[in-house]
C-alpha cells in the first residue's frame, strides 16, 4: 500500500512523462518501464544507439527539472 506521499509521487512523475515529447516519451516508456537495454530500444525503434542514448539523456534531464520544480522545499 502506497502512502499519500508516494502516490503523489507517482502522480507527479507519471504527468511529467506525459509532457515529454512523444519520441522521448516512448525511449523513457521502453527502458525505465519495460526495462530494455538502450541497445534494445534503439533496435525495436529502429535507430542508432548513439542517438537513442542523447535522447535518452535529454528526455531525463527534462524529468528531472520539471519534478525538482515543483518539489516542496
Amino acid at each position: 500500500m502506497l502512502t499519500e506521499n508516494q502516490m503523489c509521487l507517482r502522480i507527479d512523475v507519471e504527468r511529467a512523462i506525459r509532457s515529454l515529447p512523444e519520441d522521448e516519451r516512448v525511449i523513457v516508456d521502453l527502458m525505465m518501464t519495460q526495462g530494455l537495454t538502450a541497445r534494445e530500444a534503439a533496435r525495436a525503434l529502429g535507430m542508432p544507439t548513439m542517438s537513442l542514448h542523447y535522447r535518452y539523456r535529454r528526455a531525463v534531464h527534462r524529468l528531472r527539472y520539471r519534478l525538482c520544480a515543483h518539489a516542496p522545499e
